[in-house]
């Protein structure tokens, strides 16, 4: 489906008290034959693999466990991904700053001919939701 065919009348502009402008969309509006999604562009899995850690706060200043069995995730994510067509680029023990980085430089990079950019991070996390990596020194 080309871009021009998209249903986008059903759009009202946002009028509250934010200085950006808002499309809101009044009422769902599609057909099961317009979902398509082309996908014939490149297609990347950037995965943020974490095995070791290093001593952090959120681990009460103890280095948190290793973890076994990442580079099983790895693998598995490795073979699914590569099947549908995408390329997978791995990224071992990234500190936190490293992290932001490596996405921030991805971000920049001209995607004109990128159908889908996919990140995986393999880490700890806690109760509360937080994951766990250690902040650049």
């Amino acid at each position: 489906m080309a871009e021009s065919d998209v249903d986008a009348g059903s759009y009202e502009r946002n009028v509250g008290n934010s200085s950006v402008n808002v499309e809101i969309r009044t009422k769902p509006s599609f057909s099961p034959s317009d979902i398509y999604y082309d996908m014939t562009g490149k297609k990347y899995l950037h995965i943020f693999n974490h095995y070791q850690y290093q001593k952090t706060r959120y681990f009460n200043n103890r280095r948190p466990s290793t973890r076994e069995g990442t580079n099983k995730d790895v693998n598995r994510l490795t073979e699914v991904f590569g099947n549908l067509g995408f390329k997978v680029i791995i990224y071992n023990d990234k500190e936190h700053g490293e992290i932001i980085d490596t996405v921030t430089e991805i971000s920049t990079r001209d995607h004109t001919e990128t159908s889908c950019l996919f990140f995986a991070f393999l880490t700890h996390g806690d109760k509360r939701g937080r994951l766990a990596r250690w902040p650049t020194g």
